[in-house]
């Protein structure tokens, strides 16, 4: 157990180092050789891989080779193609947020598992003698009729929209006043993780003890990390010029030709009676 928690701990730390290496990068404000950025990247390419390679040892936890094997590799890239359809950042942090926010919604509803039986369903009813319009029926402390285990409501009362439920139970703990840019990411991301929550389910359902632990920490953990590499494909350092690459671009811009229509100013109309020209 100490071992494993170790393990889990330096390759958090590792991957933290590695974000704040490339952020510090970035920031730079002048390279002095565009392949000097190159090789860098390569050398944080091939830290990354070295770590991600090296858990797929014997000794590497089954929680994380089950993430890793059955849920990661096939929700990520699901994630990124919509990721990569939203035109502004408020776009995809809501996706972002919104889908972080459903697995762990998702793996918290997984632990609580369904609720226990209440205790007065399995008590015998008490036979007071009295018709049962005449009986007290006892309600929650607190509700009213509508709460009451037995109560079944009519037609009318029944929930009209089971889209608008959806949509509520999707967004729980998150903030409902969202902006149009917002909103957009949020329906996206519930498009989204219709498929992926499946996957998620079935490979936690199986999971217990440490397994369990680790395959939720390191499932928010990747998430998160996988958007964070999104987000920096979608913002790249433009790639270097040169002066003879801008000139033979600009000489083969089209320019106007020569009998294009110019702007015609029209005389000044005569006034009535005036001779004509």
């Amino acid at each position: 157990m100490i071992i494993k928690r170790k393990q889990f701990l330096e390759e958090l730390q590792l991957r933290e180092q590695v974000r704040r290496i490339i952020k510090i990068v970035k920031k730079r404000k002048q390279i002095q050789e565009g392949s000097e950025e190159q090789r860098f990247r390569a050398v944080i390419r091939g830290l990354i891989s070295e770590q991600e390679e090296a858990p797929g040892e014997v000794g590497r936890a089954t929680g994380i080779k089950v993430l890793d094997e059955e849920v990661l590799q096939n929700i990520v890239p699901i994630f990124k193609k919509y990721y990569f359809q939203l035109d502004n950042p408020e776009k995809r942090e809501s996706f972002r947020s919104h889908i972080i926010n459903a697995a762990e919604n998702l793996l918290n509803t997984a632990d609580s598992g369904p609720g226990p039986v209440s205790a007065t369903l399995s008590e015998p009813a008490v036979d007071s003698g009295a018709p049962i319009a005449e009986q007290d029926v006892s309600m929650a402390v607190g509700g009213g009729p509508r709460d009451d285990p037995m109560y079944i409501p009519m037609s009318a009362e029944a929930p009209a929209d089971p889209e608008a439920d959806e949509q509520q139970e999707f967004r729980t703990g998150l903030d409902d006043e969202l902006t149009p840019d917002a909103e957009t990411g949020a329906l996206r991301a519930q498009t989204a993780f219709k498929g992926p929550d499946t996957t998620i389910k079935k490979a936690y359902k199986d999971l217990r003890g440490d397994d369990a632990v680790l395959f939720r920490e390191y499932l928010i953990t990747n998430l998160k990390l996988h958007f964070d590499t999104m987000e920096e494909e979608l913002n790249m350092t433009p790639e270097p010029t040169t002066p003879s690459y801008e000139e033979e671009a600009a000489e083969a811009e089209p320019e106007m030709p020569l009998d294009a229509p110019q702007d015609i100013e029209m005389p000044a109309e005569a006034p009535p009676g005036a001779p004509l020209v």
